[in-house]
């Protein structure tokens, strides 16, 4: 019995940490190749990826603590979210794929 438990709980430890080891291969490559930047307001945050690549923006989800949506020249997406730490206070990250 103490033999059969110990089988189990070997595979099952080694079915988790294959699956850390693909978590952590996903967190590693999701979002490679997005610029970000820290912003006072959402329109700061808007206006500067609007600048950036020139081009206007298609807003597909407008609410007051995230905008994204696509940048019309580039086809890529954007993201602009409102954070909020201890330290840094609230301010809001702005994302968009540079598509390099």
């Amino acid at each position: 019995m103490a033999k059969t438990f110990r089988i189990i709980m070997d595979r099952i430890f080694i079915v988790m940490v294959a699956a850390l080891i693909g978590l952590a291969a996903l967190a590693g490559t999701a979002h490679a190749d997005w610029r970000r930047g820290e912003f006072a307001t959402m329109q700061a945050c808007l206006a500067a990826i609007k600048a950036y690549n020139k081009s206007e923006l298609q807003i597909f989800t407008d609410k007051p603590s995230q905008v994204s949506g696509r940048i019309v020249r580039t086809r890529e997406s954007f993201l602009c979210t409102r954070k909020e730490t201890g330290t840094k206070g609230t301010f809001f990250e702005g994302a968009f794929d540079d598509g390099e």
